[in-house]
């Protein structure tokens, strides 16, 4: 009887690591603005956590120098009907973190200066952007 349990249990951890992904800290290039009205600055962006876990992939960006975090949420890769992109803006990198704001965002891959490279693009809905330069294999 115990032998089955232990099997199951070690199969759905298996499976669980399978499933999940985290590609740790990071720091990157970027250029960004925080606000609508302010100018793009080129700089790099720290990336404590970036992954997926059932279907939701998680993003978290600290521009610069900066004691903000960005956490980007996306659930597009669940099997639901209804599809968010979340943004929120936090004094921490950690989910329960102090939130200074909430709201949503766009993701596109582009030039995000006339002439230069590919970058993922995120703008949030309060006029934020960052254009994150990842390395290509």
């Amino acid at each position: 009887m115990i032998k089955p349990l232990l099997t199951l249990v070690a199969s759905a951890l298996i499976a669980n690591q399978a499933i999940a992904y985290d590609n740790g800290p990071q720091v990157i290039g970027c250029d960004y603005r925080l606000t609508v009205k302010s100018a793009m600055k080129t700089d790099t962006c720290f990336l404590p956590t970036t992954g997926m876990q059932m279907g939701i992939s998680t993003m978290i960006i600290r521009p610069g120098n900066s004691n903000t975090y960005y956490r980007l949420e996306d659930n597009s890769g669940t099997v639901d009907k209804i599809k968010w992109k979340r943004a929120t803006i936090q004094n921490g990198s950690n989910v329960d973190s102090p939130i200074i704001w909430k709201g949503i965002f766009r993701h596109t891959s582009q030039q995000c200066r006339p002439g230069g490279a590919e970058a993922s693009i995120f703008d949030l809905s309060n006029g934020a952007r960052f254009c994150l330069y990842f390395m290509k294999d």
